[in-house]
């Protein structure tokens, strides 16, 4: 087996035991908080700001921040 194969191969494999370990913390949580709706639950999704948001969108979001953070301390002529 080629290097590249092999990298690809244990690629797979951790997302898959990071994929199968957020299925049994979800589970887990089910089990404590019966009453809970899960169903909305993403390992690709975190909370910012009080808001559920994707990989995607948390960074453009974070990203927008940035810029206007270095917008202030620069100034807009910078």
């Amino acid at each position: 087996m080629e290097l590249e194969e092999e990298l690809i191969l244990y690629k797979k494999e951790a997302v898959e035991k990071h994929e199968k370990g957020f299925q049994k913390v979800v589970r887990q949580v089910g089990f404590f908080a019966k009453d809970l709706d899960l169903s909305l639950s993403d390992p690709f999704k975190d909370v910012k700001d009080g808001i559920l948001l994707d990989e995607n969108e948390l960074a453009a979001k974070e990203e927008a921040a940035d810029e206007e953070q270095e917008a202030e301390e620069y100034g807009d002529d910078a």
